[in-house]
Parts: C-alpha cells; structure tokens; sequence
C-alpha cells in the first residue's frame, strides 16, 4: 500500500517535470533557430556583406554599444580603420568612412539616412540634428534657418565678444595677475574654451550668459553631460529604455535640463506678450532664442512648436560646445 501511495504522488511530478522539459527544450530550439537565421541574415543577405571588419561585429552591435557606453567610440573606430581601411564595418547595420571623398557625398544627398538611434535618444524631441526623415529634416532647417544666417549671426557680434572672447581675456588676465609673484601661469585653453562656448550659447540662446567663465560654476555643463549620458545608456545597451531609470542622478539631471530649458521658452513668450501689450515688439531681443519663438517655414508657414524649440535649444547645448572648445584648442 505504501508503494501505491508513492507512486501515485510521484508519478504525476514526473509528469510534469517531463512536460516542462520537453518546453524548455522546445524553446531552446526556437531560439536557437531564430539566432542561426539572424546571423545568417546579417552575415551574409546583407549589403554590407563585403565591407570589413571585425567577424563578431558582422552580426552584433555589441562591441560598438560597449565602446560608445565607455565614452571609447572615437579611439575604437579609428583602431578599425587603422586595422581595415578608410571603409569599415563597426555594427551589423552600421559603416564608418575616413575617406574625405565619400564623406562629402555622403552628406550631400539623402540616399544614406541617418541611423534610428539620433532620433531615439531620449532627451528631446526630432530636431534639425536627428532628423532621419529628408522631408522632416527640410522642414526643420527652413524653420530655424534665419536663426543662424550670415545676417543674423553679425547681429550676435556683440554678444559673443562681450559675454565670450572678452569675459575669458578678463579671466585669464586675472589669473596672470594672481600668479605674478610665481612668474608662471598654468592656463587650461579647452577649459577655458569650453566655458567661453557655453557661456556664448547662454547668452543666445537662453536669454543669459551660464556666467561659467567668470565664476567657475559648471552645472550647466554637467547636467548636460548627464543628459547625455543617460540617453546613450538608453539607445546604446540592451534593454536600455529600462535600464537607465537605474541612474536616478543622470535621470534627474535630464529632467532638470528639459524642465529649466521649457522654463526659459515661457519666460520669454511672456515678456513678447507684454512687449506687444505695451504696443512694443519683440525686436528687441536680438539673439538665437528670439529667432526660434519666430521660426517658421517660409514656404507653409508652419511655426516650431515649444518641443521642438526645447529640442533646438538643447541641441545647441549638446553639439555646439564641446565642438567648439576641441577646435578652439586644437587650433592653440
């Protein structure tokens, strides 16, 4: 009778146990079918098929996202085009080109889009930067095109001298006089740069200079970084659109870069409205940030949408600075 007991508890278990093995292994198998035929398909039904490169990166991004998420892009490309020419393959989707040639006719047509990470990055909205659409991408330049034309930016002269190249002369000059009994100086040019491209942007494009240069406060520029970072996590990594709300601080920090930017939007829509109560207009205000609450297409007339002047404004931040700087001491 004891036997019978066991056996009828243990019989079902063992079952069961089969059944969910027999799941299992049939799961593996799907899977492993659909692995075999996604690198099939990226190895060799591809049109890259003949571009060299790296065997693993013939059916993965994954060294390219590592490399990107360790700030270690441009050094990991460049030993690519160093090890396989001025052509490579660094993703299965992805191609790098050195050559001078082909850049420039890569740039001059739509027929090679941008990749879908520029417009996932999320921080901002699509903008004149991460357009991928050519349509979209029209659009968007006709809009903001007045904002940075010959015309427009002599009228910013002042600006940037005043609140760019003399505010870092003051400051350096006062570090010289601070170091005078030492008879030497130690000058950072790219921090020094850095500050002065920030502060310049501020000062356009946000109503006020950032003040980096003659005071030292980065948290601009670190919220910036941030900002960044957090959207490289979320395009860059598997599963990153979860995987980044992990780091509240550069999470926060975004936040706190979209939300201070809106801010700054309003808070000049509302003086435009009470300039133009007071029967003044907004004229006034000759700077990037004024030309982009204007923006609108010349050819329908539709305007930027606050998003989408957040999103400029932001791009401005993330493209134009650490740009600027590199040049500005490379050329020192």
């Amino acid at each position: 009778m004891a036997l019978f007991h066991f056996g009828f508890i243990f019989e079902p278990l063992c079952k069961l146990v089969s059944q969910r093995q027999s799941i299992i292994v049939d799961a593996l198998l799907v899977v492993g079918t659909w692995l075999t035929v996604v690198l099939i398909q990226r190895s060799f039904f591809t049109s890259l098929r003949n571009i060299p490169g790296p065997l693993l990166n013939t059916f993965s991004n994954i060294p390219l996202n590592y490399n990107v998420a360790r700030g270690r892009y441009h050094k990991y490309v460049e030993s690519l085009h160093a090890k396989y020419g001025e052509i490579v393959r660094v993703g299965y989707n992805q191609v790098s080109v050195s050559n001078l040639g082909e850049l420039r006719r890569i740039l001059s047509t739509h027929d090679f889009r941008k990749g879908q990470m520029y417009e996932d990055n999320g921080i901002i909205a699509v903008n004149s930067f991460s357009a991928t659409d050519p349509a979209t991408s029209n659009t968007k330049r006709r809009q903001i095109g007045n904002s940075y034309s010959l015309p427009s930016v002599r009228l910013y002269e002042d600006k940037v001298l005043e609140h760019g190249v003399l505010s870092l002369m003051r400051n350096w000059n006062a570090q010289l006089d601070d170091t005078k009994r030492k008879k030497k100086a130690l000058v950072n040019f790219y921090y020094g740069f850095h500050g002065l491209a920030f502060d310049i942007i501020g000062v356009l494009g946000f109503g006020n200079s950032f003040g980096i240069v003659s005071t030292g406060d980065t948290t601009i520029i670190n919220q910036v970084r941030k900002a960044l970072n957090v959207g490289i996590l979320q395009t860059a990594l598997p599963l990153g659109e979860y995987i980044h709300r992990l780091f509240r601080d550069m999470v926060n920090s975004r936040n706190a870069l979209a939300e201070n930017t809106m801010n700054t939007i309003k808070k000049r829509q509302r003086e435009n409205a009470a300039a133009k109560a007071s029967g003044k207009n907004d004229s006034v205000y000759v700077d990037v940030l004024q030309r982009l609450v204007n923006a609108h297409d010349p050819l329908t007339g539709e305007k930027l949408d606050d998003e989408s002047v957040k999103a400029e404004m932001v791009i401005m931040l993330a493209a134009g600075t650490d740009t600027t700087s590199n040049t500005l001491a490379w050329a020192t």
